[in-house]
């Protein structure tokens, strides 16, 4: 399955369907939810797909004789089209639990957007944080704007987002390892859509070979190749002042559309 008009139609048909799109297309919002969990570091991610959720499906992957052997409890991306409340009960008790015994599972569930052209994904269900990579203050006057802004940019996208106190939301593009990044800044007061392209200068390459045409339809675009790191990206920027409740609005809208269109010119280039 290769033709993404296609499988947009047909992803939530079948299984097998199903779990072509997810290891083809590896959707970002899996690969940030992941890493947001203080112990995912070298931690195996084991991924799960059902059109309705089956706890049989758990159990044989995690009864597996090479996941059993892994010298560290995996991670589960368990992703669904239709949960089930008694499974996810079993699960979040399971989450709590300590031991090998540290098996975490996060539930992932799929649906066409409303307008059918895309699928959307959202986590429904992750263990709790019992410890993070450092102390947060979610209460500060940056971190309220930054929730503020995603609560209001999910009443107006239609592209589900799970707002949250942070800079930043993943959107998928349709490409392993490129993704979307909405970002905002509440101290430089200005908004960004950016690709991001983790562990893969190739494609960044590839994509400046084609700056002039790109340029063309976006405008002009902060290339940033990133030497000595792994990821790049490309960027652009809007100027907005988000604690300003008359244009927050237009601001978003606008957010919203530089994303719409990143990702109508960039996939033209990444397949």
């Amino acid at each position: 399955m290769t033709n993404k008009e296609i499988t947009v139609k047909t992803v939530l048909k079948t299984k097998a369907n199903f779990e072509n799109f997810i290891e083809e297309y590896q959707p970002a919002v899996i690969t940030s939810t992941l890493a947001e969990y203080p112990k995912a570091d070298g931690r195996t991610v084991l991924k799960i797909c059902d059109l309705t959720q089956n706890i049989n499906s758990l159990l044989a992957r995690l009864n597996d004789p090479v996941v059993k052997n892994l010298p560290q409890a995996p991670l589960v991306a368990w992703l669904v089209t239709s949960e089930k409340e008694e499974v996810q009960n079993l699960v979040d008790i399971m989450n709590k639990s300590t031991g090998r015994d540290d098996i975490k599972t996060f539930i992932f569930k799929a649906a066409l957007n409303d307008d059918e052209s895309d699928i959307d994904i959202q986590c429904i269900l992750k263990p709790e944080f019992k410890e993070r990579k450092s102390q947060r203050n979610d209460e500060t006057p940056a971190k309220i704007l930054q929730h503020k802004y995603w609560i209001k940019y999910s009443e107006i996208s239609n592209r589900k987002i799970t707002p949250a106190p942070r800079h930043f939301q993943s959107l998928s593009i349709g490409k392993g390892g490129v993704e979307i990044f909405q970002t905002v800044n509440t101290a430089k007061n200005y908004v960004a859509s950016e690709i991001l392209i983790r562990d893969d200068k190739t494609i960044f390459e590839k994509l400046l070979e084609h700056k002039e045409e790109i340029e063309k339809e976006l405008g002009t675009l902060d290339w940033q190749k990133i030497e000595g790191k792994k990821s790049s990206r490309i960027r652009k920027t809007i100027d907005a002042d988000v604690s300003n409740e008359e244009t927050l609005e237009e601001t978003i809208k606008a957010h919203i559309e530089m994303a719409s269109e990143f990702k109508r010119v960039f996939t033209q280039y990444l397949n």
